[in-house]
């Protein structure tokens, strides 16, 4: 499975994406965070390919996804500008 944060920069919005390897079941979600991911918090989880897609600005931000009980991550991303 490939897990992806996509930004869109030209509207500040982020969501997480299983990139390949996705399987019913499976979910996706997003964390966000004010302070660099010490706290977070977490937007889903979605029985989808897809999360839903957030505002990216002033908020760091990862991808996350769920498959056979197991839960992967992103690293942090921020849009700063």
């Amino acid at each position: 499975m490939k897990i992806a944060l996509v930004n869109q920069r030209l509207s500040d919005h982020s969501f997480a994406a299983i990139r390949s390897g996705y399987r019913s079941g499976d979910q996706t979600w997003v964390d966000r965070s004010t302070d660099g991911g010490k706290n977070w918090t977490q937007c889903g989880p979605f029985n989808s390919r897809f999360s839903n897609d957030l505002n990216n600005l002033h908020y760091s931000m990862r991808a996350c996804a769920r498959f056979n009980g197991a839960s992967f991550c992103t690293g942090w991303y921020y849009d700063k500008d």
